[in-house]
């Protein structure tokens, strides 16, 4: 009997051992070689979606359908077609490295605390990723049949020529070329990640391979690496395939079915639009799904050639019934327009309108028993018939399983599907919802179609030469204080050598109690202090000739300090003055002399100025001047006004004076004015109380002026909308914001208003920030504008629905916020706070443990007398 020549032949020497089923013959770094083809294997980039408009989203769809379609022609195959073996898999998040990763970049710019606090501070997060959250990362190879091999060439390499290798390395260079290019933005992977592929693709939803590759080139003799370790069994009733671990002392099961995708109608799908790009679907199922894609991608003409049969079937069959006077029915008449339109699309079209996809697509589902399999296959077929794509179960279960591996061709063309590429394209299977940095501070998780932790380095805009500042935007209630609170305890615990709190109402207060930082914490009551603590002149501080390269450069900050001194002290007598007052001309004209009579000299004070009025010379406003001295020295003895009228002797510091890390300054019982009222209803405390926060607020900055420039500090004003409304306030606000890159300051505020932040910069100096619920209209404008996310397109009605209310008329402990990071990206994430004590020390609601209160004041006590 004659064997019959199959035309595909195994090159010489390239012999697999006995009993092991695969197709790859050879891996070489990121290349991979079977009996007759090459493969080169790329990773995709992520593909920023959400919080994006439909002309940006379709904008990126276009670019990635022209990319794949100028891909087409570009390999060195025999039949000159682009065959392209798509992979989405996931690898477990590997909450371990995540700790090494962010133990090392604090490291690189501080020194944690001692003892059990930073190993704590490690731990919990790592048991919140693996015992709350199913997280994994999403990662998108493609493999790319770069040529074909012929036996002679094959042999000639393993003789030591350089023929195929040199054909190959060209086919290569231009396959990398077409890969790279936007929209695709793919890059060769390395050694380590081919291999694991191949061990997740061949072991499919088996736990994925812990330990990486050597890196070394693997020939047949390797192969039973990937084998050996699964035993693979095609279930009797042929609907699934039973994998199991043959790994010592970790025996694992798995029954796998694989579904096809079938028919889809594309005009029913509204991507980009309503509908979300089709292989996302699959992310939205509460369990993993693998996908494997098999398609070729063809030039106008290689797809005419394709489909030309078809084509000159229909028409040969209306030229049939015209000829002989048959009627023709109507659906006949649709399918001729149809093959007109499709024939001069490809003859006439351009890259994107001609070329076609044509190929097959794999869904794998597991489960730990059958029945859980199948009714999981039930729910993806019942997912994605809502988007009016159609799910099959084929037979032939076992080979359709190893159509995962890499280098594997497809066991059957049932349920070919030919797209268009743009339809290829909406696919968009490396969807990517990440924010923040890898190996950041733990803040919890995004939310939508991929769900995976947020972590954060709240440092790395400094670290890359951006501005500090970091708005928090909320409504009340919305969980701006308790963020703020983690990011506070994360500074301290991270080493942070001075982090400053000024929070009017107190909660944040509460930190200074907690155990783990209680040591390195100092809470001040600002309204117990003595007097002239606040002093309008001595609140700024001294610029330092050592923070500025030339002489030149430091007198010119001193001379700005100077100004700043004299405008914060004519803001704060206009601010206490009655309104009566304010209405007169005389009244700022009076207080300007006065208070540029006294200067900006470092050691001044207000009753100076009280002075210079009473010592007017100006004939006209006398009487006006001496009815404004005894105004303010009637002021000058209201209990409260001692902060900013003492006398510029004492030692105003005191406040400051303190080895702590974390100083909380709190003025509890203060009365603000409420926003938008009358200002001629306001009592002699409110109108009190508003220089009292501005000048804490300038007492809180000048400790961050204080340190070294180069080392991380952390301020923090909560409740900030006063600050803003007056000119000494928007000249701090502004002043800080720009300073902070230079002063490696991370500058924290939280207001309720957006306009709060955008009235000072304009969004121009928001490089980060977090927006949580926001239900006014003019607050959600102000939000996204801030977010730099197109407003008049739905996201409004995401910002209203954050952190909603349940039924028992209380919200979630867990907040949501819209988080923009360093890098423009935005998603809606869940704060997540893994440590118990750390919860309760931000949740005012809940009483402090007296032991916690005793700890403190014992440690604090130690370190005054260490002191």
């Amino acid at each position: 009997m004659v064997a019959r020549n199959t035309g595909r032949r195994k090159a010489p020497n390239e012999k697999l051992p006995a009993g092991v089923r695969l197709p790859i013959r050879r891996l070489d770094g990121g290349m991979l070689w079977t009996a007759d083809r090459v493969q080169q294997w790329y990773e995709l980039p992520g593909t920023r979606w959400y919080f994006r408009s439909n002309e940006q989203r379709e904008s990126g769809l276009k670019q990635t359908a022209l990319a794949w379609a100028s891909a087409a022609g570009v390999t060195a195959t025999k039949n000159g077609r682009t065959r392209v073996h798509l992979r989405v898999t996931t690898r477990p998040y590997d909450a371990a490295q995540w700790a090494r990763d962010y133990d090392r970049r604090v490291r690189e710019h501080s020194t944690p605390l001692a003892g059990d606090a930073w190993s704590q501070h490690l731990v919990t997060p790592q048991q919140a990723m693996v015992g709350r959250l199913n997280l994994a990362d999403t990662r998108v190879f493609c493999g790319v049949d770069v040529a074909d091999r012929s036996m002679w060439e094959a042999a000639l390499a393993k003789a030591g020529g350089s023929k195929e290798a040199r054909r190959v390395d060209a086919a290569r260079r231009q396959v990398d070329n077409a890969m790279s290019m936007p929209g695709l933005s793919a890059h060769p992977i390395s050694a380590d990640d081919l291999e694991w592929l191949v061990h997740r693709s061949y072991g499919l939803h088996m736990p994925a391979p812990s330990s990486p590759a050597q890196g070394e080139p693997m020939g047949p003799e390797d192969m039973a690496t990937f084998t050996d370790g699964v035993d693979i069994e095609q279930m009797p009733d042929g609907h699934s395939v039973r994998l199991t671990s043959r790994q010592p002392g970790r025996e694992v099961v798995r029954y796998v079915t694989v579904l096809a995708m079938g028919r889809q109608r594309n005009d029913q799908l509204d991507i980009p639009g309503s509908q979300e790009p089709w292989m996302a679907y699959a992310r939205t199922l509460p369990f993993a799904v693998e996908i494997s894609a098999h398609v070729e991608i063809l030039t106008g003409e290689q797809a005419l050639k394709s489909v030309k049969r078809a084509l000159d079937r229909v028409r040969d069959n209306l030229t049939q019934r015209r000829k002989h006077g048959l009627d023709i029915p109507r659906q006949k008449l649709v399918v001729e327009q149809q093959s007109i339109d499709v024939t001069h699309q490809l003859e006439q079209g351009d890259d994107l309108a001609s070329s076609r996809v044509i190929g097959q697509v794999r869904f794998a589902v597991s489960g730990s028993s059958e029945e859980e399999v199948a009714a999981r296959v039930l729910e993806i077929q019942t997912r994605f018939r809502q988007y009016q794509i159609e799910m099959w179960r084929p037979r032939g279960q076992r080979a359709l399983v190893s159509e995962f591996v890499p280098g594997a061709r497809v066991s059957s063309t049932s349920h070919t599907r030919y797209m268009q590429p743009m339809w290829w394209a909406a696919a968009v299977p490396t969807l990517d919802a990440s924010v923040g940095t890898r190996d950041g501070y733990y803040l919890g998780w995004t939310v939508g179609a991929s769900r995976r932790p947020v972590c954060w380095d709240q440092w790395e805009a400094l670290y890359n030469d951006q501005t500090g500042l970091l708005p928090i935007i909320a409504e009340l209630g919305g969980g701006k204080s308790f963020l703020a609170g983690m990011l506070v305890a994360e500074a301290v615990k991270r080493g942070v050598t001075q982090a400053t709190v000024l929070d009017p109402s107190g909660p944040l207060a509460r930190l200074c109690d907690l155990p783990s930082i209680a040591a390195v914490s100092q809470h001040v009551d600002l309204l117990s202090a003595p007097a002239g603590t606040l002093n309008p002149w001595t609140v700024v501080p001294i610029p330092d000739d050592k923070a500025c390269e030339t002489h030149e450069e430091w007198m010119l900050a001193r001379l700005e300090a100077e100004r700043e001194r004299i405008t914060l002290a004519k803001d704060v007598i206009m601010m206490l003055l009655p309104q009566t007052y304010l209405s007169r001309y005389a009244t700022t004209v009076l207080v300007n002399e006065a208070v540029h009579h006294v200067g900006g000299d470092y050691n001044r004070s207000l009753y100076e100025v009280i002075e210079a009025l009473r010592n007017t010379k100006s004939p006209d406003f006398r009487v006006d001047a001496h009815a404004l001295a005894v105004e303010l020295k009637a002021l000058s003895d209201e209990p409260l006004s001692r902060l900013f009228f003492g006398s510029s002797s004492l030692d105003v510091d005191h406040a400051l004076d303190t080895d702590a890390r974390l100083l909380v300054l709190t003025m509890p019982g203060l009365t603000l004015p409420v926003t938008g009222s009358d200002p001629t209803t306001w009592t002699t405390g409110e109108r009190i109380a508003r220089p009292l926060q501005h000048l804490a607020m300038y007492l809180a900055s000048k400790r961050a002026y204080g340190g070294p420039r180069e080392l991380p500090k952390l301020l923090v004003a909560s409740e900030a909308h006063h600050l803003t409304q007056s000119a000494a306030g928007k000249a701090l606000f502004t002043r800080l914001t720009r300073d902070s890159r230079k002063w490696r300051l991370r500058y924290i505020v939280d207001t309720q208003l957006g306009s709060d932040v955008l009235g000072q910069t304009g969004g121009g100096l928001t490089v980060e920030c977090f927006v949580g619920r926001t239900e006014s209209p003019e607050g959600q404008a102000e939000a996204l504008k801030m977010l730099r996310v197109p407003a008049g397109i739905g996201f409004e009605r995401v910002l209203g629905e954050l952190s909603p209310v349940g039924p028992d008329g209380r919200r979630a402990a867990n907040r949501e916020f819209l988080f923009r990071d360093a890098r423009g990206r935005v998603e809606k994430i869940v704060v997540d706070c893994p440590d118990p004590d750390l919860a309760l020390a931000l949740s005012p609601d809940k009483d402090i443990p007296q032991a916690w209160i005793d700890h403190a004041r014992r440690v604090r006590g130690e370190r005054m007398v260490s002191a």
